[in-house]
Parts: structure tokens; sequence; C-alpha cells
């Protein structure tokens, strides 16, 4: 599949899942739960440990539910922001402390359904990747980093991961050797696109969609088709809107382009390596 068609293949699928009335539900609901801080996990956790979803008395009501009766609530710290104007007029906003506020879980609610998650990404399940994976690890070492093939640690379900201040890419143990070679030259776009001053700024649901686009377009110039990891992953980052993806395609071409020269190459210089 050439990259036009590969491009094309991408957006749409992206873009007809935001437009799906229940994934696009599930992200309006999902916005309303605030992403709290290491502090105020902790203190949840200390409390009421089976916590899944929370929020305030008051977000419950616009979400259609309501606390029940004689539940306690989670104790959490609140920032106390005071807007001010400088000498200049501009108006600033100013911490000046924290207080404690009460959050409720979702099994201490009744009332209107909350939209269950869509189904997220599928891990690929293919046994031959055409020799991606071990062109990428090579591309990736001689840029200086290094790789762990098959970390078995991670905390959470990540595929792997990139960490620039280790100059290190980690690939969880076990995965099929197509998911295995999508999940380095995601990786790779992020080690290409994000470690710069600038790259590095950027949000991280620009970052996500940059370099699982790029991955997907990696994967399709060699035959194989990610939709069923990549689409859902990119509309969720990119809240079900393609346009903040089209806003990064120059960077995720460039890097894709980039990952696609490494692996043709090195399958090249295999090749004359053998013939020899």
């Amino acid at each position: 599949m050439d990259r036009k068609d590969a491009l094309e293949l991408l957006k749409t699928g992206v873009r007809s899942l935001g437009q799906d009335g229940a994934f696009q539900a599930y992200l309006e609901v999902s916005a309303r739960f605030h992403s709290y801080s290491l502090r105020n996990r902790l203190m949840i956790a200390l409390q009421r440990p089976e916590a899944t979803r929370v929020a305030g008395f008051n977000a419950w009501k616009d979400l259609g539910r309501f606390v029940k009766k004689g539940e306690k609530g989670i104790a959490i710290w609140a920032p106390m922001i005071f807007s001010k104007k400088d000498e200049a007029g501009k108006k600033t906003d100013e911490l000046r402390g924290f207080r404690i506020v009460h959050v409720f879980d979702v099994a201490q609610t009744d009332g209107r359904a909350l939209p269950e998650a869509p189904a997220g990404p599928q891990r690929l399940t293919g046994q031959d990747d055409g020799g991606i994976f071990p062109s990428l690890v090579d591309f990736a070492q001689h840029g200086g980093l290094t790789v762990q093939e098959a970390f078995a640690s991670f905390p959470d379900e990540r595929n792997g991961d990139y960490t620039p201040s280790e100059k290190q890419i980690r690939i969880r143990a076990g995965l099929a050797q197509v998911q295995r070679a999508k999940t380095m030259a995601h990786e790779c776009a992020h080690w290409i696109l994000h470690t710069d001053e600038k790259g590095s700024m950027l949000a991280r649901e620009v970052k996500e969609t940059e370099a699982e686009a790029a991955a997907f377009l990696v994967l399709a110039r060699f035959g194989f088709r990610s939709d069923d990891y990549s689409f859902p992953y990119i509309a969720a980052w990119a809240g079900g809107d393609v346009t903040l993806m089209e806003a990064s395609l120059s960077r995720i071409q460039k890097a894709a382009d980039e990952i696609i020269h490494a692996v043709e190459s090195r399958k090249e210089e295999g090749a004359v390596a053998i013939a020899a």
C-alpha cells in the first residue's frame, strides 16, 4: 500500500470512530472526570481503594446521577485559585494554597447509566513481521539507544515505552511479532519526533497521535494492517477529532519515512550479505 492510500485509510478509520455515537458519548463523559495528582490518587486509594471513577457532588448531577443518601465523601485536596491584575491590567491566576473538598465514587451514586467504554486497541496477532522488528532494533541501537526487547515488568498494560533521559526503548515481553514491530515503530517515532525541546513540549495526546499514526504508516508500507489497534488508539488520544492528526501530518510523514528508510536499507544490506 502506498503512503497516500495508507494516509486516507488512517484518516477514514479514525474519523469513523470519532463520529460513532457511543464512542463520542463515552469521550464526552470521560472528559468530566478530572486527572488527579499523585497526592490525590493516594488520598483516594487510602480512603476507598476500590474506587474506579470519582467526581464531585454537582458533577454527578450534571451526568444525571445523584449521590446516595448517607454516603461519605472521599477527601481530596483542591487548589485555591484567585485572579488578579498586574500593573498593565493583564489578568492572571494565582495559587494561594489548597483546601479539602469531597468527591464520590460511581458506586456511591445512582441514576442514569454511564456510557460503556468502547472496544479499545486490539493487540495484533501475526507471527511474521517480515524482519521489521530486528531492523528497527538495529536502527535504534545505531542511534545510541539501548533496547530491552522483552521487558517483563511494566506496571500496567502498555506495550512499550521510550525514555529520552535514559535513551532507552522497552518492549513488553510476549507480544506477537507484528505487534512487537508496530510497538517498536511507535517508540522509534517518539524518539525521532519528541526528543528535542520543541517535540518534548507537545501535549501528550499530540505525541501519542503522532507516534501511532507513524507506526501505522510504517506497517502499511510493508503490507501489514494495524487498523484494530491504531484506529481506536488514535481516536481516543485525539478525542475523536481527526483534525488533531491532520495538523501533524507533515511530522507524522517525516517520522514514518525515516523509519521506513531505516528498515528498507537494513533489509537490502541483509539481502546483499546473503547473496555474497
